[in-house]
């Protein structure tokens, strides 16, 4: 049995992988110096086991290959460093990952946002049609199963992030794998702390279309500017989708009936092709069905009973608009935060989906994006259709690596907005707040990236304490 060892192993990237190995019949270990849910529990559940520190006696005896994460600083962590004194071959994540899956066609889903869900959504259609699909993403799914896994069947689906590979390979991380299929959903910029500019962020993306193969496929969401751009070289090849968009995608919806559980009729070219339900909220999940469809449909992969049957069992993914409340009257959903347009996402699918209940925000900036000066633009508008955001000091993870905003620069653009706001600075003020705050017909949303000292887990069960049907 060949071992591996991940230094930095509580990263999305990082985890999925570490399942991918031990399924192919590894011994798997690992370090980080800080872990929480969902990977932790995630971790634990796969037996994998991990230390909650760097040291270079975490390493087994008889590794055969060290996986470095960008967190684990892999120019001076000291596990790195034992292993390349030790002549154990070093790899980071995404050349692992291109390994595994190199005899399988690829899926690449990528963008500025919406790639976990979307790339869980398609293999998870793929795999309730019986075709045994491989797949990588960003977080497991909600109701239980992995977040990576090896199949035999043709395709390999891989959530494909354009964040540079680590502190060494600046290459954007999607730059290692093949391009046999590309499914493109936004271009927005983002990552400022690593592409200062939109031409920036974008350059790594048009260097991925151009490896496409002749044989391969470009599907890509044409409501965003970004991705128009991108797409301008490869246009006569590309499928479009989108969602009342007017660039005139092949792919659409109407007849949208919003609700607890949605319906919409897909589109191509106009015309009716299945009618889907889903229990996922706000009209971006609605264009990323839009958007499997065109890939699977479009493409002959899949018919449209299969789609639709899929679609329907589909529940979303740990921690993107995930209800973490059961029986309480007043609901807790949890978005994923890291960028302005996961949060505008978030916000507007709480909006359509409670139009009569007061949205109550609890918001951390947790990326660098949120927290860089240079962004501090993002918050002129985002809270202001809430009754109420309270925003959590940033986080100080890597705050000497950009020009980190304050919390009271952060406050004083959120109120110039206009936007109804406090500044929270603990766990227990912030519960404080809440209980004296939130009404019968409120509904809460949590916005982050991390764990915010806890507060993701201890508001639900607060709510439901307070609010118990």
């Amino acid at each position: 049995m060949k071992k591996a060892h991940f230094v930095g192993i509580c990263g999305v990237g990082m985890s999925a992988t570490a399942v991918l190995l031990k399924e192919k019949g590894w011994d798997v270990t690992g370090s980080d110096s800080g872990c929480f849910d969902p990977i932790k529990s995630y971790l634990i559940d796969q037996k994998i086991p991990f230390a909650d520190s760097f040291s270079s006696a975490n390493i087994p005896t008889g590794v055969d290959l060290v996986v470095g994460g960008g967190s684990a600083k892999l120019a001076d962590n000291e596990e790195i460093v034992a292993a390349r004194e030790r002549d154990i071959e070093v790899k980071t994540f995404p050349e692992v990952i291109a390994d595994i899956s190199k005899d399988q066609e690829t899926v690449l889903v990528v963008g500025s946002y919406g790639k976990s869900t979307m790339s869980s959504l398609i293999a998870r259609i793929l795999a309730e049609s019986g075709k045994d699909p491989s797949w990588f993403t960003g977080a497991p799914p909600v109701g239980g199963g992995l977040a990576s896994h090896l199949g035999a069947g043709r395709f390999f689906v891989v959530e494909a992030d354009e964040y540079p590979t680590s502190g060494i390979d600046k290459r954007s991380k999607f730059l290692h794998f093949k391009a046999d299929n590309i499914v493109l959903i936004a271009g927005e910029h983002d990552h400022v702390n690593v592409f200062p500019t939109p031409e920036s962020y974008r350059a790594p993306f048009k260097e991925l279309l151009a490896k496409v193969p002749a044989t391969g496929t470009i599907t890509a969401c044409i409501d965003n500017p970004g991705v128009l751009e991108l797409i301008a070289p490869h246009v006569d090849t590309t499928v479009t989708y989108g969602l009342n968009s007017k660039n005139d995608p092949l792919w659409s919806a109407q007849d949208v009936v919003r609700g607890e559980t949605t319906t919409a009729t897909i589109t191509q070219e106009g015309t009716p092709v299945c009618t889907i339900t889903t229990t996922l909220l706000g009209d971006h999940n609605i264009q990323n069905i839009i958007g499997a469809a065109a890939f699977l449909i479009g493409h002959d992969i899949l018919t449209p009973e299969e789609f639709t049957k899929g679609v329907a069992v589909f529940q979303g993914i740990k921690r993107r608009l995930e209800k973490k409340t059961v029986t309480s009257s007043v609901p807790v959903y949890e978005g994923y935060g890291s960028s302005i347009d996961k949060a505008r996402a978030a916000i507007s699918a709480i909006r359509a989906h409670f139009p009569e209940r007061r949205l109550v925000i609890v918001f951390e900036p947790h990326t660098f994006s949120w927290r860089n000066r240079a962004m501090l633009h993002w918050y002129d508008d985002v809270f202001c259709d809430a009754a109420l955001t309270l925003v959590y000091h940033p986080a100080d993870i890597g705050v000497g690596n950009h020009d980190q905003a304050s919390h009271e620069e952060i406050m004083e653009r959120v109120l110039a907005s206009g936007a109804n706001a406090l500044p929270v600075s603990t766990p227990e003020e912030c519960n404080k707040i809440l209980l004296e705050k939130v009404e019968a017909n409120d509904v809460v949303l949590i916005l982050t990236s991390g764990p915010m000292d806890g507060l993701v887990e201890s508001i639900p069960t607060m709510i439901e304490e307070k609010f118990s049907a």
